[in-house]
């Protein structure tokens, strides 16, 4: 099984990082606590034509720029957990959300959107990069 790095590299696919992200700043009231006192990232995953651009947050104690690898292994893990739900319910029951929650839901509808935008980037390799790769 390969490693998500191996397949980052085998499949050509590169990043740009930029600190700061001005979907977040125009939308800073919806930021929960934690976000807040994160360092906000864009980075944008570039395969062939294909584009993908993603906010990106790491601790504050967090000093290293985040690659491709990082922003990759983000989006992989939080489509794993979408992919494996049944239903909205079954996800709010195995990330500890409670199904009345608007926060909830909004987190949910925001992985929705973000797995169906990953299917697109990886195209054909989705699949291989979701359930054959070895570190996630």
């Amino acid at each position: 099984m390969k490693t998500l790095a191996a397949r980052i590299t085998e499949d050509g696919i590169k990043s740009v990082t930029e600190y700061g992200n001005t979907q977040t700043e125009r939308h800073y009231d919806t930021l929960d606590d934690w976000q807040k006192q994160a360092n906000p990232w864009t980075i944008t995953l570039r395969r062939g034509r294909k584009r993908m651009t993603v906010p990106f947050f790491t601790g504050p104690a967090i000093t290293e720029e985040p690659d491709a690898k990082d922003a990759l292994n983000a989006l992989l893990l939080d489509a794993s957990g979408y992919e494996n739900a049944s239903s909205f319910e079954d996800w709010c029951s195995e990330y500890g959300y409670d199904t009345d929650s608007r926060t909830a839901e909004r987190i949910w509808k925001q992985v929705e959107r973000q797995t169906k935008k990953l299917k697109q980037f990886l195209g054909d390799k989705y699949e291989t990069y979701l359930w054959e790769t070895g570190d996630l």
